[in-house]
């Protein structure tokens, strides 16, 4: 009788041990899921916004910088939190407006960096100055040129294609505070969420 018992209280014990052992490494994996999850959410939200800017600032070359860094915000406020002002800020607008020569170099005419978090444009500034990681290549443009040009109507509607780039980029810092002590070490803290669009200027708004 006693022997059973002592039987059950050891597997009961057990028990108890290996889901103490198992529980975080599950919990872990769990949270760690939600907070990936979180973080993909916002990269789509920050180059959903990314898109929209460049399509809105590619209406033509005298669209203010100011009111494209006002369609991103707006698209970036609707789903997540963003703050750009102060030591809270956690997210930055860079638009760049680019001249493409025929030589293949380019020149920056103009740009606006909205938000007080730390963020370096892909775009240099003259072009052989070291540039942020990732930087924007001659092939971005090149196919922005082949995406443009695949509409005859939209070339014709320009003016003649001229070589005038926005390009858009949103710097956001993911804050979360699902997890917290040792679990920082396997999930990184804050996510860095970069995302950027090039898109070709319409020198007159084509109406099709």
């Amino acid at each position: 009788m006693f022997r059973c018992r002592n039987s059950r209280d050891r597997e009961r014990g057990q028990t108890f041990v290996e889901l103490a052992l198992t529980l975080p490494i599950i919990l872990l994996l769990f949270f760690g899921m939600i907070e990936i999850g979180l973080a993909t959410h916002s990269y789509i939200v920050v180059a959903n916004a990314a898109r929209e800017g460049a399509r809105f600032g590619a209406r033509g070359v005298h669209v203010p910088l100011s009111d494209i860094t006002s369609i991103v915000e707006t698209g970036l406020s609707k789903s997540i939190s963003v703050d750009f002002t102060g030591v809270e800020a956690n997210t930055a607008i860079i638009v760049t407006q680019i001249d493409l020569d025929q030589d293949g170099s380019y020149v920056v005419y103009d740009r606006i960096i909205y938000g007080d978090l730390t963020a370096t444009s892909a775009i240099c500034e003259p072009i052989d100055q070291p540039c942020a990681s990732g930087k924007l290549e001659l092939q971005d443009f090149i196919d922005a040129n082949l995406t443009f040009n695949s509409y005859p109507e939209l070339c014709q509607a320009s003016e003649g294609c001229k070589g005038d780039f926005v390009v858009v980029e949103v710097f956001h810092s993911q804050d979360t505070s699902i997890l917290s002590g040792f679990a920082r070490e396997f999930i990184p803290y804050p996510f860095q969420i970069n995302s950027s669009a090039v898109m070709r200027v319409l020198h007159h708004r084509a109406s099709l």
